[in-house]
């Protein structure tokens, strides 16, 4: 489940930690929710820093870097007072998104979200989605909404 703006927010990030003498090392924690996954990486003493993208809220492992004071910088954010973060208006992408559609006269429009509501980004796109429904006078319709945690339980690919 990635984002489609992902490989090239990496590729900005290489270009500039490149520019300014760093190495950039891409990772891919398997199971964020072992809480032990950030900080043995943290631990191996290999990384000076570490970049989070799509955070989950419950991810202890996660507090307790921040916590440790290790630089930790998160695309999104886990709500925590001393995070160091970096966001988008989501929730306004979402809203404008489906407002655009609906302005064009569209009136049964779906939304298929990324990644399951757990994610902060993916659940703040969904909340724009029903808001624009709602200021357009359009009832949500539970059968144009589609997860992709009920995509891969149905056994199909996402």
């Amino acid at each position: 489940m990635v984002d489609a703006f992902i490989p090239r927010l990496i590729y900005g990030i290489g270009r500039v930690c490149n520019s300014s003498g760093y190495k950039l090392l891409v990772e891919a924690v398997e199971d964020c929710s072992d809480p032990s996954a950030y900080l043995d990486l943290a631990r191996s003493k290999r990384i000076d820093a570490l970049m989070v993208l799509n955070p989950q809220v419950t991810d202890k492992g996660l507090v307790k870097l921040i916590e440790m004071r290790f630089p930790v910088i998160i695309f999104g954010s886990i709500r925590h007072p001393k995070e160091n973060s970096v966001n988008t208006d989501d929730i306004g992408a979402g809203r404008e998104a489906t407002a655009h559609l609906i302005s064009l006269g569209h009136r049964h429009i779906a939304h298929i979200s990324y990644a399951p509501l757990a994610y902060l980004a993916a659940d703040a796109r969904f909340q724009g989605y029903r808001q624009a429904l709602k200021e357009g006078g359009i009832a949500f319709n539970k059968r144009l909404w589609l997860s992709v945690t009920l995509v891969a339980k149905a056994g199909s690919t996402p």
